[in-house]
């Protein structure tokens, strides 16, 4: 699963500020899974807006992503897989991301 963290001005204009990737592998039903961003110092200006985007792998892709680890072994063309952000009573969802005070 591939995650970027980005800046959105007032005008809908968007920059990368990071990226994070994990492996994700047989996962069938919801479930919770973590992606650590790598390190970044940013501010995001007053009226800026984050935006989260998550997908099945990084484009252009760093590396081919199977779903099944025997697709692997034998070179088969990467599967294709869905991906679902829950964010309700049940089942929800956060970003975490430290705030370092005025100075």
């Amino acid at each position: 699963m591939f995650v970027r963290l980005c800046d959105v001005d007032a005008d809908g204009k968007s920059w990368n500020v990071c990226d994070g990737l994990t492996s994700v592998t047989e996962a069938d039903s919801p479930g919770a899974v973590t992606v650590t961003l790598w390190s970044t110092a940013y501010r995001f200006k007053r009226g800026h807006r984050i935006r989260v985007q998550v997908s099945q792998r990084r484009l252009p892709p760093l590396r081919p992503q199977y779903r099944h680890r025997r697709a692997a072994c034998h070179r088969a063309p990467p599967a294709s897989a869905d991906q679902s952000v829950y964010h309700d009573e049940s089942r929800p969802s956060a970003i975490t991301l430290p705030v370092r005070g005025d100075t």
